[in-house]
């Protein structure tokens, strides 16, 4: 008998996204953008999970075809939340990130390769969650982390 996976070993493409958008959608100013944005973002990364099957089982199935439109959606749930303001303007060095990483999906899609498409999704998930967490704050309430000396240094 095969043991069922643990919640805790579950495959997941957008820990941070979906951790962003989690805690938006309970903290967040817009609750209900957060919500819609949150949403998004478990389908793309339930979609992700199935493209990433068929891709390791060599299937050429509309499943793994199925992953750019959620991707596309979840991009205009992020600039809806962010405010399209923001996303074309101060935001658009973090657009043009998740942009470029989505194609970097795609033409992991295209070649077949599940090893460049688990890759891909690191920077795409990187690229989206930063948009969200920087997005959602002015500039300057942004801080960077303080880094301290050990006394050894």
């Amino acid at each position: 008998m095969t043991p069922l996976p643990s919640p805790a070993r579950t495959t997941t493409f957008l820990p941070l996204t979906t951790e962003a958008a989690l805690r938006l959608s309970r903290t967040g100013p817009d609750h209900n953008r957060a919500l819609v944005l949150r949403h998004r973002a478990e389908e793309a990364d339930a979609a992700a999970g199935r493209c990433w099957t068929a891709l390791l089982a060599g299937c050429d199935s509309t499943v793994r075809w199925g992953l750019r439109p959620r991707l596309r959606q979840l991009s205009e749930a992020t600039s809806l939340y962010v405010g399209t303001h923001w996303w074309f303007n101060d935001g658009a060095t973090h657009r043009r990130r998740v942009a470029q990483s989505q194609v970097h999906i795609e033409d992991a899609i295209a070649d077949g390769d599940g090893q460049e498409f688990a890759m891909a999704f690191i920077g795409y998930d990187h690229a989206m969650a930063s948009a969200v967490v920087c997005g959602t704050r002015p500039l300057g309430e942004i801080q960077p982390p303080q880094h301290t000396r050990s006394p050894t240094q």
